[in-house]
């Protein structure tokens, strides 16, 4: 796996609302846009060649540990989105230690994100 430049701004995401799709603001996503991108190439559940594009791992455990700390959150979602973190943290402590939370590798990421690290 590579780092690249950063995800560009996608559509919002579009959700049901009876017989039409709105758009979903989701807050903080933004964040996510502007970090290092990881794109790699996985096997479908059909066997064939998936082009996954995918936020830095590190980026996605701090944005869910922001995201479950939201004073808005719901606590059952709260609970879900750090049990997430954690997994995908421990994944990359054991797996990936090239996308680790070293200071020097995610001294870019945005700021709110940055004040996790030391909860990990």
């Amino acid at each position: 796996m590579k780092s690249c430049a950063p995800l560009e701004p996608v559509e919002p995401l579009l959700i049901a609302e009876g017989e039409r799709l709105v758009p979903m603001h989701l807050a903080g996503l933004d964040m996510l846009l502007t970090v290092p991108e990881v794109t790699d190439i996985a096997s479908a559940e059909d066997g064939y060649p998936l082009h996954v594009r995918v936020p830095d791992p590190a980026a996605y455990v701090l944005h869910k540990l922001w995201v479950a700390d939201r004073p808005d959150r719901r606590p059952d979602k709260a609970r879900r989105e750090r049990k997430q973190a954690l997994a995908v943290a421990r994944l990359i402590r054991e797996q990936l230690p090239m996308y680790g939370f070293e200071i020097d590798r995610v001294q870019n990421f945005p700021e709110p994100l940055l004040a996790y690290l030391d909860q990990l």
